[in-house]
């Protein structure tokens, strides 16, 4: 199996601490080039990656022949630029989330890939975490029943005054780096929306929470904050059941999960697992024609445009 190169633009702290990590575990994969504005901080992320090549800009990354995959870690207001420039460059995309923050930047994504080849997926880690990925969850999520409500929440306290997540420049804000998840995850497990309202705090969002009516009949609700604690939570209630997630989202290690029906309370731990590892070797293998693309862009269209409802 021939190694896919990866080609990073940005020097992002979720670049340097995840995603090259998860390269260099992986087997199907190689980094290749980094691009940042910084050549220094670039040289030091290929540093320990042998043949990686260190640039100052972003095109020098999409022009470099050893590139087949690149892998977009830059603000939110850049996204969809570059992951159009690097489909149009014939490269596959691995974008951060969130890929695009309209409809219409999905449909110019879409656009520049055309039909089949290249491949373009926006970058929702926690799918790939085994605690989903596995008969277990299934069965799990069989014992409910039928879901008729679930709340979503994702917290993380962010006390730096100039960080670029509270750039509207930049596209920054709660909803587009916490928020996301919780919105994206409902959509996953109770389809379509029907109906969204949400409420924002601040300009970017510092804090925000929405209300989903789903083409089921299921609500849903989410909160998301750079404010309070640390703290992520899935709650799922169906007619037979309820299930909770203890680590939905920034699963590192082995969440609990619990579920509660009439016939007791059962306890799950699943196995640690690496999601930016299985991300990377699943990009690998839909670009080897082994597997479908687990999030299409079909499926950010879908949140994106519910999104925009909310705001």
């Amino acid at each position: 199996m021939t190694a896919l190169g990866w080609g990073v633009l940005g020097a992002a702290r979720i670049a340097r601490s995840d995603f090259l990590p998860a390269v260099a575990a992986s087997p199907s994969a190689r980094l290749a080039a980094v691009g940042a504005r910084d050549l220094g901080r670039a040289a030091e992320m290929v540093e320990g990656h042998p043949g990686a090549r260190a640039y100052g800009s972003y095109d020098e990354v999409l022009s470099d022949p050893a590139v087949d995959a690149i892998y977009v870690a830059l603000p939110n207001s850049l996204h969809t630029e570059w992951t159009v420039r690097a489909l149009e460059a014939g490269k596959h995309v691995l974008c951060e989330k969130p890929m695009a923050r309209s409809s219409a930047e999905v449909q110019e994504i879409a656009a520049a890939a055309g039909p089949g080849r290249p491949v373009v997926m926006e970058g929702f880690m926690y799918r790939f975490h085994p605690q989903y990925d596995t008969p277990a969850f299934t069965a799990l999520l069989a014992e409910l029943g039928e879901i008729t409500t679930a709340h979503a929440h994702f917290s993380v306290p962010l006390e730096i005054p100039d960080d670029f997540r509270l750039s509207a420049e930049l596209g920054g804000g709660a909803f587009w780096d916490l928020g996301c998840y919780c919105v994206h995850a409902l959509m996953w497990l109770l389809g379509d929306v029907t109906e969204a309202r949400g409420t924002f705090t601040g300009h970017p969002d510092v804090a925000g929470s929405a209300w989903l009516r789903f083409a089921s009949g299921a609500t849903g609700t989410a909160s998301w904050g750079f404010t309070g604690t640390f703290a992520e939570r899935l709650l799922l209630v169906g007619t037979a059941g309820v299930l909770d997630l203890e680590l939905p989202f920034l699963a590192s290690g082995a969440g609990t999960i619990r579920l509660a029906t009439e016939h007791g309370d059962r306890t799950w731990t699943p196995a640690a697992g690496n999601q930016f590892r299985t991300q990377v070797d699943h990009f690998s293998a839909v670009v080897r024609g082994d597997a479908d693309l687990r999030i299409p862009l079909s499926e950010t269209l879908r949140w994106v445009t519910v999104a925009e409802n909310l705001r």
